[in-house]
Parts: structure tokens; sequence; C-alpha cells
């Protein structure tokens, strides 16, 4: 992996070894002595045609330059690998992989200064039996997903453990990541392997989680993929795997995603363990009526006007006046009046007036 930083601090050296300020190694390279700045304090990497000029004008080898430590064996093989792509050369680049002049792993190496097209023009020309899996995780942050695609659809995947899987998932796209885990034949009955995946599965989630035996769930489970799910199915796992009622807790984080559910599970609620701040939070995604019950419920001497601000857009004119009339004179300000404003009867709003005067 490259570290700007250790390639920031070769360049100062070696610039500082020539008795260059910045300023003139910029004018060399044509680039801004801002730019030189970067490299150096690690904020930046130069581009491997950069990197090769650099190589040039110290006189030394770019995995001098780029290398994790300092005392690695000297592999000028990774240069010329390196001036060929440079050289805008990918069919050479990937000739002197596949005749065993350079490495993949130093094309991996330099993966991180290349764009996704230039991998795919060299990658696209090297012999199958070069690529091992490591090659393709290290690879997968940067070549584009229908190169990666290709490359994992010829490799024998029928022990490939879900770790390794999980690695790729933001990588491959969905088809892929399906045939991953069909071929892989891995046993994904850990639900936090689901929740790795979750995001990558899209509209395959719920079919791929009802394949799979995870025993009962809970709500903190569901929580962690309600977002890549329809709202029925979340309900429907609920019902099926004996996770009951959810707690306040859980309807808190779930309320985005439950739709009309969330009403029926808020019937069910204690409303003894809600507090206002809580139904401030959950508010917008409850139905009217179901919100005015909870309002009803509560204790109004425990309410704030902080809370009445953001529970305003969501109340009836009727409801939102009684909680108005609770309010203490002191604690009536121009800024509380103009916050509620546009959700009460003008005549409420003169009362507020008057009170405030």
């Amino acid at each position: 992996m490259l570290d700007a930083r250790i390639i920031g601090s070769r360049i100062s050296k070696l610039r500082k070894e020539k008795d260059m300020t910045q300023a003139a190694l910029a004018d060399k390279l044509n680039v801004s002595h801002q730019a030189v700045s970067k490299w150096e304090r690690g904020e930046s990497i130069p581009d491997l045609v950069t990197l090769v000029h650099l190589a040039e004008m110290f006189g030394t080898t770019i995995e001098t330059l780029i290398s994790e430590h300092r005392g690695n064996q000297s592999k000028p093989s990774l240069t010329g690998l390196a001036k060929k792509i440079a050289a805008k050369q990918p069919l050479l680049a990937a000739e002197s992989i596949n005749s065993g002049e350079a490495g993949l792993d130093e094309l991996v190496e330099m993966a991180p200064l290349l764009k996704s097209s230039e991998l795919k023009s060299i990658t696209g020309e090297i012999a199958q039996e070069q690529f091992q899996w490591d090659h393709l995780v290290r690879l997968a942050p940067h070549i584009d997903e229908t190169t990666l695609d290709r490359l994992v659809q010829s490799f024998d995947l029928a022990e490939l453990p879900v770790s390794e899987i999980t690695h790729l998932a933001p990588f491959v796209s969905e088809r892929t990541l399906l045939h991953l885990l069909e071929e892989s034949e891995a046993e994904i009955n850990d639900f936090d392997d689901i929740v790795r995946l979750a995001p990558f599965l899209e509209g395959s989630l719920e079919k791929f989680m009802k394949q799979r035996d995870f025993g009962e769930l809970n709500w903190s489970q569901l929580e962690a993929v309600a977002p890549f799910l329809e709202p029925n199915t979340i309900v429907s796992l609920a019902e099926e795997k004996g996770a009951g009622q959810p707690q306040w807790r859980h309807l808190l984080k779930l309320a985005p995603f439950l739709d009309e559910h969330l009403d029926r599970y808020l019937a069910k609620a204690d409303v003894s363990e809600c507090d206002w701040e809580q139904l401030t939070t959950i508010a917008p995604f409850m139905k009217e009526e179901t919100l005015a019950e909870f309002v009803s419920a509560l204790p109004k001497d425990q309410l704030e006007t902080e809370q009445i601000i953001g529970l305003a857009p969501f109340l009836g004119t009727d409801l939102l006046d009684e909680l108005l009339r609770s309010v203490n004179e002191n604690e009536i300000g121009p800024e509380f009046i103009s916050e509620v404003a546009p959700f009460v009867r003008k005549q409420t709003l003169k009362q507020l007036m008057a009170r405030l005067s």
C-alpha cells in the first residue's frame, strides 16, 4: 500500500540532496510549487508519469520512491514496468508480466497511481494464470466493475470463504456478488455477514435472507439491514423470526423504514416509556391521529418550547393551540413565535404576540 507520507519524505530528501528548492523542482516537472509542497507534506502523491520523471531526475528507481520499506531488495523490473505504463504502452506492460520480466504484484503496487482505464487495458492482456485471488482483492478498489467482474468469473469459487467475498462486495456488480455467494458454497448463517453484504445486494437481499436460516432474529439485528429492505419484508421477518414487539429505542431507529407499520407498533407501545424528546424525533413518520394520542397522553409540564417547535409541522392546529396555551409566559420569545408562526392560526399568532407584549 502506498504511503503518501513516506513518498513525500523521500522526494524531500532527494530534492535537498540535489540542493534544489521546491520551486526549482516544480519548474523542472512543469507543476506548481504548491503541488511539490503537498507531496512532501504527504498530502498527495505524484502521478506515475511524474514519479518516473522524479526517479530519472534524482538518479534513483521507482521502488526507492514508493516502496514501504527502505530495505527492500532492488526491483528494476518495477521501474521498467512503470516506464512502459507511463509511456502509454499497455500491451508491452502486460507482455512484461506474461513473460515473467515483471510480476503482477508490481502492477498491484502501482495500481493506486493508475486510472481504471489504464488498468483495464493492461489486465485485459495479462494471462489468467498470472492472477491469484489476492491480486483481485488488492486491485478491486482501483479497477472498473466490468473488468473486476470478468476476472472474478474466471476463478474456481467452490471453497471461497465468506470473508473473501465481503472484501470484494463493494466493488463487483450485484449479479457477480450473487454468483460468488452461490458458487462458493459458503455457509452464510451468521447475521453479521448479512449486515456486511446488505448494502451491495440491493433488490436481492430479501430473497437471499429468506433462503438462510438465522434462527431467531431480534430488532437490533433488523435495524442493521432495515435501510436495504422493503417495510413489508422487515415486518414479515420480525414475525417469522420471533422478534416480538419492538422497544422504543428500536422504533426510534426503525421509524424511517416501517411506513404504515410504525403506527401499528406504536399502538402497542407503552406510552410511559416515551418522552417529549423521543416523540419529537419520531413525529415526522407518524400519522397525525397517532401523534395526537401520544401528545394527549404525555405530561405537559415536561414539555419544552424546543420540542413544540419540532412537533409543530406535524400537529393539527387545534392540538398545537392546546400545547401553546400550556407554555409559560416567560418562555415565549420572538424566536419561538417566528418558528411556530407558519403552523398556527392568525388568531393564535395574535394571542402569542399579545402574551409576548
